[in-house]
């Protein structure tokens, strides 16, 4: 409605500026050239509103497109978190089965060797399992889309970032603590499976940091 307002404006602005020179006492040559000019000035101005059109369209439309690629990096981010978050609790079965070993280690009683062969070969089953779950957290859309960042609010960064290193830390300790259940190697299971959990607490709470920061 108001573009069709600006154009009836400067019609109704070039119809007056005609009438005008034609009524004028001034001699025809002096009326063309006035005319020329008034004639290039409206056509300038004509130009101007175009462009100036063109320019909000695309404007418009590449605001359009940014916010659909906002939304879906949010949504990937969302996805990941999720994903994230129950591999993370995935490892609740380890946590008992690394009590028991951890006591059962502390008391060294001869009678507690088998037992402990029996639980290290149950981390090891479940680890296993586990691991399954952390593939599917895939942080590689993730870093395809670094530049995607900016979408985030500035503290939700460095904590995602934080997050993309942990899963490096999470698969090496998996990997060392699958090879010390195949040695039969209790205490070090003990020690791998500490860390482990100690890192997934801490990444835990750094999803849920990332989520609060990110609303």
């Amino acid at each position: 409605m108001k573009h069709k307002l600006k154009l009836i404006l400067l019609g109704t602005l070039a119809v007056a500026i005609f009438i005008l020179f034609m009524i004028s006492d001034i001699d025809f040559s002096s009326k063309t050239s006035l005319l020329i000019a008034a004639g290039t000035f409206t056509a300038a101005i004509i130009s101007l509103y175009i462009a100036n059109s063109n320019w909000q369209r695309e404007t418009n439309r590449e605001k359009a497109t940014e916010e659909k690629k906002r939304i879906l990096f949010l949504s990937l981010c969302e996805v990941t978190m999720d994903h994230f978050t129950e591999a993370v609790w995935s490892f609740d079965k380890v946590k008992e089965y690394s009590r028991e070993l951890q006591d059962l280690c502390e008391t060294n009683g001869n009678n507690s060797q088998d037992r402990q062969r029996q639980i290290c070969d149950f981390i090891y089953r479940e680890v296993e399992f586990n691991k399954i779950k952390f593939d599917y957290v895939n942080f590689n859309l993730i870093i395809r889309n670094l530049d995607s960042l900016l979408y985030l609010r500035k503290e939700a960064t460095p904590t995602l970032v934080n997050l993309i290193t942990f899963v490096e830390v999470i698969y090496q300790q998996i990997d060392l603590i699958l090879s010390s259940s195949k040695n039969r190697e209790a205490g070090e299971v003990c020690t791998q499976c500490d860390y482990l959990l100690k890192v997934l607490t801490e990444v835990e709470h750094k999803i849920k940091k990332f989520e609060a920061l990110n609303k």
